[in-house]
């Protein structure tokens, strides 16, 4: 045994002042201040997963969680490597199926070659629709072209007609939804991918080489109507997802011509129109890539073409034109339609007050 004296210090001085000088000089780099890592941390989880703040688009997702596994692995810095990397892996894994359980898919069909005179029907399908207590939405078409029939196959418990306020459907070109689930234990209606929740029937009445979109949206005039959908949370909590948390695909009906099987973002006019909204004037632009006339059509919420050009045979390249706010009237959401030759758009266009 070595026994070591040292004089003049009693042990619990020696021993307090070594360990003080032990920590000084042999401090790990890789500590970190937990206050600055949660201050960093947190709002970012806080933008990840709460649906009234994340963003749909890829790449602003996409850094958020760079960002949070750079903080989460400045945390675990003293780990092995091993126990790090699965720690970070098992992290991702649990928390995607919280980034997927976002808003719901709505779609219509895309009908091509209708004849005038005939009768289509337009289902509108979802996506995760799960554990939904409420919905409400607008569908909007052109009046000119598709004519409101009624609305059938009500595949939603306690949807009726009278939740669809459909009196002024045949003028006014829109319907406004409004549903609220049954109570039920647990709350919440689910129903399968791809099912259809309620059907319109058209009768075309618009002219060969006529068309019309069949918008699933809002309306802003009064009584506002909102697209939201309310989901039910696991600790029985509500969260609406509005139209920017939801996947939309309008539907089409082309009347005596085809524009895409399916597909209408394939035949799709490129079209750019900026500001939107805007106060006193925006700039639409778009391509041509053959010589074709066009036409331009911009409508009210009520389905009204407040105006209307055409342009005949413009030559291939990039085209563009100044929609001034004195030429729409009221401040309000309009729907432009620019069609050329077989490619057409469709943009929703809101003018500010």
């Amino acid at each position: 045994m070595l026994l070591v004296v040292i004089p003049s210090r009693t042990p619990t001085q020696t021993l307090r002042h070594s360990h003080t000088q032990t920590l000084k000089s042999k401090k790990n780099p890789r500590q970190i201040d937990h206050s600055i890592f949660l201050a960093c941390f947190l709002p970012k989880l806080f933008c990840l997963f709460n649906p009234t703040v994340v963003k749909t688009d890829f790449p602003y997702t996409k850094l958020l969680i760079h960002g949070l596994i750079f903080d989460i692995n400045q945390l675990l810095l003293p780990m092995n490597v091993c126990i790090r990397n699965t720690f970070i892996s098992l992290w991702l894994l649990l928390g995607a199926s919280s980034l997927s359980a976002q808003g719901v898919s709505f779609y219509f069909p895309h009908i091509n070659d209708a004849s005038p005179g005939s009768n289509k029907l337009m289902p509108l399908r979802v996506v995760n629709f799960d554990s939904v207590v409420a919905l409400q939405l607008v569908i909007r078409w052109n009046p000119a072209v598709l004519k409101y029939v009624n609305i059938d196959q009500l595949n939603l418990p306690g949807l009726a007609g009278a939740d669809f306020n459909a009196n002024n459907a045949l003028d006014s070109g829109y319907v406004r939804l409004q549903w609220e689930g049954p109570t039920t234990l647990p709350p919440g209606i689910a129903v399968p991918d791809s099912s259809t929740i309620f059907r319109f029937r058209f009768n075309v009445i618009g002219q060969d080489t006529s068309s019309s979109p069949v918008w699933i949206t809002e309306l802003l005039n009064f009584p506002i109507t909102n697209l939201e959908v309310v989901k039910v949370q696991p600790d029985t909590s509500n969260v609406a997802y509005e139209v920017d948390d939801c996947t939309i695909t309008h539907g089409f009906v082309a009347v005596g011509f085809t524009v895409s099987a399916n597909e209408p973002q394939a035949n799709e006019l490129p079209v750019t129109l900026a500001p939107n909204p805007f106060l006193v004037s925006s700039q639409l632009s778009y391509f041509l890539e053959e010589t074709s006339d066009v036409q331009l059509v911009i409508s009210d919420v009520n389905g009204k073409i407040v105006h209307k050009e055409q342009f005949f045979q413009l030559q291939p390249g990039q085209h563009g034109m100044v929609i001034e706010k004195d030429r729409l009237g009221a401040p309000g959401i309009y729907a432009l339609s620019l069609r050329a030759g077989r490619k057409i758009a469709t943009r929703t266009l809101v003018v500010l007050e």
